[in-house]
């Protein structure tokens, strides 16, 4: 999956000598990243809110923006010089998914709820998909967990499989709508999708206001029956009278509308390592774990190669008064 990357540090080591005008934040391998550009990843995080941070907390957004932007740009002219760069077909394809989920009106607001145009939306999706491209062939081809890394963690993490009884559930929550009215009704309408045979975990990804429940992988939780009971009673009610692979109706609470479906009632115990599910979950835990660990390098090792100059940076420190003195690459 595409990833962008945090890393706080700025490369500064460029000469200040014909820096480009203000409009120009950064440029990486010539490439010019401009402040409309930042302005406009930061707008849509506001999500049209108007922003009541000083000066210094709007730069210190703006600079994390612009890192972003700059590694992406690192990890984008790297894929294009693999071949990777997403094509058409590959662009057109993902956008017809995506509008598949939902009818034409509920794409256009959601565009126009994101400040998105259609091109930008394109432009973004051929970026996903350039970079998922690029992470399956530089990264998770190049992961590969064996038997006895598997054993070695369960012996080290032995207490974690001897789990309380409970149910594992995936949830979407309906919680953002001009009225109560329509509320009700945006949140039917995702439980009819559900009921017509959509995925799951896709609505959940798609449709939930509740962020836990919307990351792609990570909509599927483990509810204890101790924490149940100290719960909402409406939330226990409808998990407790589940019987697994059924979804919920709407049920109401002061957060919104929930829809709950089960995957497992879980009797508790200690879980054997010859469990698959105990073997799924160490997998994927120590996949993520490599992930993250050849992300970093990765994208580390990109920035070796590149030649970055924030010019952003470079004049929050000249305003400051401070001098800095640095080579050329």
């Amino acid at each position: 999956m595409a990833f962008l990357l945090t890393i706080m540090g700025c490369s500064l080591g460029c000469s200040r000598k014909g820096a480009p005008g203000a409009g120009v934040m950064a440029v990486v391998n010539g490439k010019q990243i401009t402040e409309t550009a930042v302005d406009r990843v930061m707008q849509r995080n506001l999500k049209g809110q108007p922003a009541q941070y000083s000066e210094d907390q709007s730069n210190v957004m703006k600079l994390t923006i612009l890192t972003n932007l700059i590694n992406n740009e690192i990890l984008l002219q790297r894929a294009a010089k693999l071949g990777l760069t997403a094509t058409d077909t590959e662009v057109e394809n993902r956008l017809t998914e995506m509008k598949s989920r939902m009818t034409e009106e509920e794409f256009q607001k959601s565009l126009k709820d994101q400040a998105y145009t259609l091109d930008e939306l394109k432009g973004e999706i051929r970026d996903n998909i350039t970079l998922d491209k690029l992470v399956n062939k530089e990264i998770t081809a190049k992961i590969n967990i064996t038997d006895a890394q598997i054993a070695d963690y369960y012996q080290k993490h032995k207490s974690d499989f001897n789990l309380p009884a409970g149910y594992r559930v995936a949830h979407v929550l309906v919680a953002n709508a001009p009225d109560e009215n329509q509320l009700k009704a945006r949140a039917q309408t995702v439980l009819n999708r559900i009921r017509s045979g959509e995925d799951f975990s896709s609505i959940a990804q798609q449709q939930s206001d509740d962020a836990s429940a919307n990351s792609p992988g990570g909509q599927i939780s483990f509810v204890s029956n101790a924490d149940l009971q100290k719960g909402d009673p409406a939330i226990r009610t409808a998990i407790t009278g589940l019987k697994v692979g059924e979804t919920s109706d709407l049920v109401k609470t002061k957060e919104g509308y929930w829809i709950i479906k089960l995957f497992e009632i879980e009797k508790g115990g200690q879980h054997d390592m010859s469990d698959p599910r105990v073997q799924s979950t160490i997998r994927n835990d120590l996949i993520d774990q490599k992930d993250r660990l050849l992300k970093q390098a990765f994208s580390e090792d990109a920035r070796n190669e590149a030649k970055i100059v924030n010019y952003f940076a470079q004049r929050i420190l000249e305003s400051a008064g401070q001098s800095y003195t640095s080579g050329k690459k």
